[in-house]
């Protein structure tokens, strides 16, 4: 079955899927130039084409970052069900960021294939909240966190630089450092200060950091990952939600449903196990 939401929020057009899997003499599906997307879902050797260009056979990793630029991206075979946001801002708001960071000419959003970016996946995991309605997104914060991932885009992958003074903001190896330690620690305790120490910054200023830099707290941004790890878990295991919910740090499962639903719009009780 599949089930596609798309919604228009101002500056950007939001498309939401959720997907059988690809055959090329049966169910394909295309991400479009002006793509800035999430795989929120794994898969083995997928087979995928830019148009006119060759075919790519690689493993994807849940979570992994895609943007489409010089061409469509055609997906012809994905041997597992998939789930996937994809963000189409603006021509006006990706000349306008890339402006304010001092572009002489019109900007162009690059091509990125398959890359683990701990920005564009939380940004992406807000929209997805939003629309699955687990959490309403007011159009500020939208235009917020959108116009925060063109400057991540446009900086990273695009060529055009940082500014002088970042603003606060952590650099790619310190938020690498940051994530990997998070990452480690979603069935544990996640701890401040040991975030603020990986990112050589005291605890005051790494908070800010950290935001300015994914648009999300510490706090939300380990959540949004914890309820990505539950939702794999309940999917492929036979694990009670009481226990999935206390390896994942939650000592009451009101609360862990109640994140849950935020996250993804249901309860973890409803969600079918492949």
């Amino acid at each position: 079955m599949r089930s596609r939401s798309r919604s228009d929020g101002g500056s950007v057009r939001i498309d939401h899927a959720v997907m059988p899997p690809h055959e090329p003499d049966a169910f394909t599906s295309i991400s479009y130039v002006g793509s800035i997307g999430v795989s929120f879902t794994g898969h083995r050797r997928a087979v995928r084409q830019y148009v006119h260009g060759p075919t790519v056979e690689a493993d994807i990793a849940p979570g992994a970052s895609f943007i489409t630029s010089s061409a469509d991206l055609l997906w012809l075979r994905v041997r597992e069900p998939s789930e996937s946001l994809e963000l189409y801002p603006d021509r006006e708001l990706v000349d306008a960021v890339g402006a304010e960071l001092g572009a002489s000419r019109p900007s162009v959003l690059p091509d990125v294939s398959a890359k683990d970016d701990a920005v564009i996946w939380g940004i992406a995991a807000t929209f997805r909240a939003a629309q699955l309605g687990g959490r309403p997104m007011t159009d500020l914060e939208a235009d917020t966190r959108l116009r925060l991932l063109l400057r991540h885009v446009l900086t990273t992958y695009g060529g055009l630089p940082q500014a002088a003074r970042p603003g606060g903001r952590l650099d790619a190896r310190r938020l690498s450092r940051v994530v990997e330690l998070i990452d480690t620690r979603l069935e544990g305790r996640v701890v401040l200060r040991e975030l603020a120490d990986v990112a050589a910054l005291s605890p005051f200023h790494f908070l800010r950091a950290f935001r300015r830099t994914t648009g999300l707290t510490p706090h939300a941004y380990v959540t949004a990952r914890r309820m990505e790890r539950a939702s794999r878990m309940l999917h492929s295991s036979e694990r009670p939600v009481w226990e999935i919910a206390r390896r994942l740090g939650y000592a009451n499962p009101a609360h862990f449903r109640m994140a849950f639903r935020r996250a993804f719009g249901v309860a973890p009780g409803e969600v079918t196990r492949s």
